[in-house]
Formats: C-alpha cells, structure tokens, sequence
C-alpha cells in the first residue's frame, strides 16, 4: 500500500545539485500505460534520482537496465501475454534518500516474478548508505537486529514446512546462507522511523516469494 509513485513530502535543509532544477529529486523517468491483446498489459512508473552525483547515475544505471530495459524488451515481444507493473515510493528522513521500486513480471505460462531493488542515500555526507552504517546512526545493537532476522526467517521457512507436510509446492528457504547477515542485506527501505529489510527472492530466482523484516 505504500507504492504512490511519489517522493513523499520532508524536510531537508541541505542544498542539493541537481541535474535538471525542473524536476523533484525523485521524478517518473519512465512512464507506460499500454495492452496488446496476447502480447503485453504494461502499468509502469520508474523513477529516477535528479542529483548530480557519480554514485548517483550508478544508480540510475542500475535503474535503468533493471525496470526500463525489461519494458523496452516486453514492447518487442508478441504472442507472449506478458503482465508487467512497476512501481516506487521514496522518502527523505534524517537527511537519508530511501527509494524502493517494485516489479511484478507475469509471462506466458511462467511463474509470477517479484523484483525489489532499493537505493539509500546519505544526501549529508553524499555516499551511499549501507545496512550497517544505518543500524549503527541509529542507534541500534547489531546482534539485536541480527537476532530479529535470523528468528523472523525461521519463523517463515516454518510456515512453509507446515504447507509442505500438506502436499503443497514451497519456496525453501536456505537458514544458513548468508544472505541473511546484515553486511549482506542490501534491500532495505526507511519510513516513518523504522528500516524494512527485505528479502526479494524474485531478484535472482523465477518467484513472487519475499520476506520483510521490520525494526
């Protein structure tokens, strides 16, 4: 419920270099409503960073070849019923940019595909923002949070046996990789005070499984 396309309203107090002074510093890029019957339904709004910043363009590099390349590949396509949406929110809190951006990718007969990507940025200091560095500005212990997401996984992956034991198809999830360790969580969003740390499984795997973890 939280994706409204926008950059939410804040408070900022630094003056930032923008690339074009027309636009917010997070503006729709890329915008497409459009259906081919059998071929494509489109619903798309991916954004982009408006600040002249080199760590900045990485990101909208990265933007760019994740969400709009896969449009551009998707108009090409025929006979292929594909269902593709995006979708973003972003705030400003405490001086840090947090975008999220959301994809959902449906094609042919293909499992429902789930893609997050998130950029924070530390608009004070002009780097871009790490899992840790945001615990610790916070004042958060990183064994607490740590703790938080190794229980929270387990307690997922145990829905999920429960469902298996009824003869129902699961993501497994994986208790020991280290995707989990705070050094390796790079998907996590800011808002209204609280860090959601997300674990898109659909980033690298065909599946609309994900787990969120809250603090």
């Amino acid at each position: 419920n939280i994706f409204n396309n926008q950059l939410e309203q804040y408070n900022l107090d630094i003056v930032l270099n923008k690339k074009d002074e027309e636009k917010e510093i997070i503006y729709t890029g890329y915008e497409k409503q459009e259906s081919k019957e059998n071929d494509y339904d489109l619903d798309l709004h991916i954004p982009y960073i408006n600040i002249d910043d080199e760590k900045i363009e990485n990101m909208n590099n990265d933007i760019k070849e994740t969400f709009e390349n896969k449009a551009e590949n998707v108009l090409q396509s025929e006979k292929q019923n594909v269902i593709y949406t995006v979708q973003y929110e972003a705030t400003i809190e405490n001086d840090i940019l947090s975008l999220i951006i959301k994809s959902n990718l449906k094609q042919s007969t293909s499992a429902q595909r789930l893609i997050i990507r998130t950029y924070n940025y530390d608009l004070k200091n002009k780097k871009e923002i790490t899992l840790q560095e945001l615990i610790n500005k916070n004042g958060l212990n990183e064994n607490d949070v740590q703790n938080k997401i190794k229980q929270e996984i387990e307690n997922e992956q145990k829905k999920v046996e429960d469902l298996k034991s009824l003869g129902y198809e699961i993501f497994e999830r994986d208790l020991e990789s280290e995707m989990y360790n705070i050094e390796n969580s790079d998907e996590f969003f800011i808002k209204d005070g609280k860090i959601y740390i997300i674990y898109p499984y659909g980033n690298n795997d065909l599946t609309s499984e994900m787990d969120l973890v809250i603090i």
